[in-house]
């Protein structure tokens, strides 16, 4: 250092370049050996190296950890670093004495040192600056054993994040199989969502997921089984309800204009004007006859139905009926929404039925029909300007809204009714879309048709 601070002036460069080259390792220590290895740790401690020159001025620093970068080439402030202020005025005075030029900040841990630098010749006893060394966090033979247990625990560190990443691959391989597996059940159980039950998932790993798999297959075998017995039921129960309607309303009739006929044909030679009027209600009454005939048949061989489409099958249904029993039909649908073709079919049936009881029993002249959707349910209305009848009346509760009902529940949608004598009919569906159904109350809200 002495060549350096004997130049005039100082350059700080040269001094920094120097500083640059410090060491801060303080110890080296042979642990044990095997065989022809030896273990040794090093253990390094905090040093800062300043030099000063002889006029106070900081001419550099190994690091900035005590003084700024600012303070290089500015005038030393003892002050800024404990316990400096005597040593550094003793070693610019050329002070040589050990015991004046070391100060201990913290007992064990923490010290400075000012090492005067002379010239040469006849400077050798003028001090040409001092360089301080600041010692912190020296280590000591008790801080080995504390020193190995960190550098232990470090290549522990390491060895657990080398092994969750080994664990992290292996885990992503082994995802993408569950999650193709996952996707296959999925897909299934998102067909069974839409009514088909026939779709399994072929999975037979033989783990856990296999297992579920297995038990979901079973669940949805079984449901197909029931949908299967539901829809036997439902074509027995049609097709006694057919019966009994031939047998009520066509048989009877076609009965009625049989006696019609065979009293015509007594008295045709005897009184022709009596037979002549036989035969005209023989007439009407086969007209009756092809008229439950027809509407029957239009039951067996509805509009056909696409998903979606329930609003135009309506229509057209309406627009048949109202031809074929001269009474006026008004059609309107509100909003727009998407059922399963099971619950149209079913809304579409209850339709026939509701105009079915018009034309046979309210003697009306005008009908009307509401489809609307509401969020998660959807509302069909049936009215007419009828005679109407009394709810409070046993006789009331007919086959045809008995059949109604039936239909509604097995969607789990409800039929409400609203009726009094002379005011009208008035038929509310609800079939639930989502999960909401409205309750009975709300068809307070609506009136039938009233009498023209």
């Amino acid at each position: 250092m002495r060549p350096i601070l004997s130049q005039e002036p100082v350059d700080p460069s040269i001094v920094a370049a120097v500083l640059n080259d410090v060491n801060a390792t303080v110890s080296n220590r042979d642990l044990f050996r095997l065989g022809d290895t030896q273990f040794s740790v090093r253990t390094v401690g905090q040093v800062d190296i300043m030099v000063v020159g002889s006029d106070g001025t900081l001419l550099g620093a190994s690091s900035r950890r005590l003084l700024p970068e600012e303070a290089i080439g500015q005038p030393l402030d003892p002050g800024q670093i404990s316990g400096l202020g005597a040593p550094l005025e003793a070693a610019l005075a050329g002070e040589t004495d050990p015991g004046r030029l070391f100060f201990e900040i913290d007992p064990g841990d923490e010290f400075l040192f000012v090492m005067p630098v002379f010239g040469a010749g006849e400077a050798a006893r003028t001090a040409l600056g001092a360089v301080v060394v600041h010692f912190e966090s020296l280590p000591t033979q008790r801080d080995i054993p504390a020193h190995i247990f960190n550098v232990v625990g470090r290549s522990a560190v390491v060895f657990v994040i080398g092994a969750a990443i080994l664990a992290t691959a292996f885990g992503a391989l082994t995802a993408g199989g569950i999650i193709k597996r996952l996707s296959r059940l999925s897909a299934a159980t998102y067909s069974w969502s839409q009514g088909n039950f026939t779709t399994l998932v072929d999975d037979h790993s033989g783990d856990e997921l296999s297992v579920l798999a297995d038990r979901m297959n079973i669940m949805a075998i079984q449901l197909q089984d029931l949908v299967d017995r539901r829809q036997e039921m439902a074509v027995t129960g049609e097709r006694n309800r057919l019966a009994r309607e031939l047998h009520d309303s066509a048989k009877q009739q076609a009965f009625a204009a049989s006696a019609q006929l065979g009293a015509a044909l007594a008295l045709y030679e005897q009184d022709p004007e009596t037979a002549r009027a036989h035969i005209l209600e023989a007439e009407q009454l086969i007209d009756q006859v092809r008229n439950e005939l027809n509407d029957l048949l239009l039951e067996l061989r509805p509009a056909e139905l696409t998903a979606g489409d329930l609003p135009a099958a309506l229509e057209e249904y309406a627009a048949n009926w109202a031809h074929q029993n001269d009474i006026e039909v008004d059609l309107q649908v509100e909003g727009q929404g998407s059922l399963m073709p099971e619950s149209e079919r079913t809304l579409f049936r209850i339709t026939q039925e509701a105009l079915a009881n018009t034309a046979r029993h309210s003697q009306a002249s005008r009908a009307e029909i509401r489809l609307r959707y509401e969020g998660e349910c959807i509302i069909l209305m049936i009215g007419d300007n009828g005679v109407g009848f009394d709810l409070e009346r046993p006789s009331t509760t007919g086959l045809g809204l008995r059949s109604m009902r039936e239909r509604a529940q097995l969607l789990g949608g409800t039929v409400a009714i609203k009726s009094a004598p002379n005011q009208g009919t008035l038929v509310v569906v609800t079939c639930p879309v989502g999960v909401r159904a409205v309750d009975h109350r709300d068809i307070n809200h609506v009136h039938p048709v009233h009498p023209v």
